[in-house]
């Protein structure tokens, strides 16, 4: 008997650790309710001035600097605040979509269901690329996960590690 379930035991192991990522840290933040996983080697910076503003990227975020390299920007607003976020999506949409309205679609983000817009595909310092935002507002909270997304191949690993982030984001209070 125990012959037959050996295989199927280590089958069980094999796929539980495919699906956990052991170069992860685990980021929590209790009074926003927000939980998600990010690579060992990017950096969680903390802003203040709003409820909560984070930036998860490949180097310590500078507000003189700017982003560098790939990342993603979390802003959450307890209770309803969108003044940041339209400001946002207005700054996208002039910037980087010359003016027009920016792609809508629905998505799920966290168990929760989001608004996805984005820009058109731009070119900027040699390479390409567009803005996505995520952005939920109900009652109780707003909220916008943004990033720049590369087109380009050279980038396709960093593209990954943010959509895992993004895979992992759980909201622990409603």
């Amino acid at each position: 008997m125990l012959k037959k379930l050996l295989p199927i035991l280590l089958i069980i192991v094999m796929i539980t650790g495919c699906n956990e990522s052991r170069d992860t840290t685990k980021y929590e933040d209790a009074n926003f309710g927000i939980t998600f996983n990010y690579p060992d080697h990017w950096v969680v910076t903390e802003q203040h001035g709003a409820p909560l503003w984070l930036i998860v990227s490949t180097t310590e975020f500078k507000a003189a600097e700017g982003l560098k390299g790939p990342g993603v920007m979390l802003f959450g607003f307890k209770p309803k605040d969108m003044e940041l976020v339209n400001k946002w999506l207005e700054d996208g949409r002039t910037d980087y979509n010359n003016g027009a309205d920016l792609t809508k679609s629905k998505t799920n983000l966290g168990g929760l269901e989001f608004i996805k817009y984005e820009t058109e595909v731009f070119e900027e310092e040699g390479g390409k690329g567009k803005f996505i935002y995520y952005v939920i507002e109900k009652p109780e909270m707003s909220f916008m996960v943004q990033f720049p997304y590369s087109v380009d191949e050279v980038h396709k690993e960093d593209m990954k590690r943010i959509e895992d982030i993004l895979q992992s984001i759980k909201f622990t209070k409603d």
